[in-house]
């Protein structure tokens, strides 16, 4: 019973520690991720480094093509923070390899964001096969892919 009561402050101690310790601070970003706003990330982020996605090899071996549209954060160290698709096609197939591929590029705040104002952005990225170039398929669900 001694033992008990004894253990019981220092697990609440240390419960109310971690608590403490895990919260996250809320970011303010500043929101360009329509696609009008594309043109003003220039503004406040460079982008330094730009791993390209590697193709999906079931894709790949099937033939297939397609896009993604990730809208995601760059937080103030120039890393992606949080995403979520908005849309791809096929769905799901080339999902993950779009996504891994931006949570590696960096950026760099430009002159005019000294401040490193976090921005919620968007990219597209294409998986095409030379054979669905024309696809009709593809071509509409993945528009302007070769303007």
């Amino acid at each position: 019973m001694k033992i008990t009561l004894l253990i019981a402050p220092i697990l609440l101690t240390m419960t109310a520690c971690n608590t403490i310790n895990s919260k996250k601070v809320a970011l303010d970003y500043i929101d360009l991720s329509k696609q009008e706003q594309q043109n003003q990330l220039e503004q406040y982020w460079t982008l330094k480094k730009n791993i390209p996605p590697v193709y999906p090899v079931s894709a790949a071996a099937n033939g297939k093509s397609g896009c993604v549209d990730v809208v995601f954060g760059i937080n103030p160290e120039g890393k992606m923070e949080g995403y979520s698709i908005r849309s791809s096609y096929p769905k799901g197939v080339f999902d993950d390899a779009a996504v891994i591929a931006v949570s590696k590029w960096r950026w760099d705040p430009t002159q005019d964001n000294v401040a490193k104002k976090p921005v919620l952005t968007s990219v597209r990225l294409d998986f095409m096969l030379l054979k669905d170039a024309n696809d009709a398929q593809f071509l509409a669900n993945c528009p302007m892919a070769h303007s």
